[in-house]
């Protein structure tokens, strides 16, 4: 059976706190690739900066969903998202590296576009400019559109409304 088929979402617990830097720090390692730092050096600036995410989710998304992704009965990942009248916010997915390319960033994604079709409001994200996997070209294959360009990320969007007239047009091309 695949990740995917056996994929779950749970509530972030205390315990999950050594996954949850572990997997910062595969993230960051690739964020600051370029950067020089290494070994103790290294290791000191995620620790801070990991603390500061955390204190971060604690103090300003306190309407967040903070999730543990689950497949094959092993944490996965970490999604953190929220939504009010106008939008939901995708603010954080992130995989470990051996569970990458089995699709799960995908199920998850399409599980916050289901809830936001459902809802009728538009999926929105930012996405780094810099960063070395890329999100831009993932969120694009998912359906997402670049709505803002700033410095140093792209803010996205994903809208039900939008896709639904897109593929009314694309079937009456076919039709005629």
């Amino acid at each position: 059976m695949s990740a995917v088929a056996l994929l779950e979402l749970r509530p972030v617990r205390a315990e999950d706190e050594p996954f949850l830097a572990q997997l910062f720090a595969f993230t960051e390692q690739e964020r600051l690739a370029f950067s020089g730092l290494t070994g103790d050096l290294f290791n000191t600036v995620v620790r801070h900066e990991f603390a500061g995410q955390q204190r971060h989710y604690r103090l300003l998304d306190q309407e967040a969903t903070h999730c543990i992704i689950i497949a094959q009965g092993n944490p996965a990942g970490r999604l953190v998202f929220w939504g009010n009248r106008e939008e939901i916010r995708l603010a954080e997915l992130a995989i470990a590296p051996a569970f990458r390319g089995l699709g799960l960033g995908s199920a998850v994604v399409d599980t916050l576009k289901a809830q936001a079709r459902q809802s009728k409001r538009p999926l929105r994200l930012h996405a780094e400019k810099y960063n070395l996997r890329q999100p831009r070209r993932f969120y694009q294959r998912l359906g997402f559109r670049v709505i803002e360009d700033r410095h140093t990320h792209w803010f996205m969007e994903w809208d039900a409304g939008r896709e639904g007239a897109a593929l009314e047009r694309s079937q009456l091309k076919m039709t005629s």
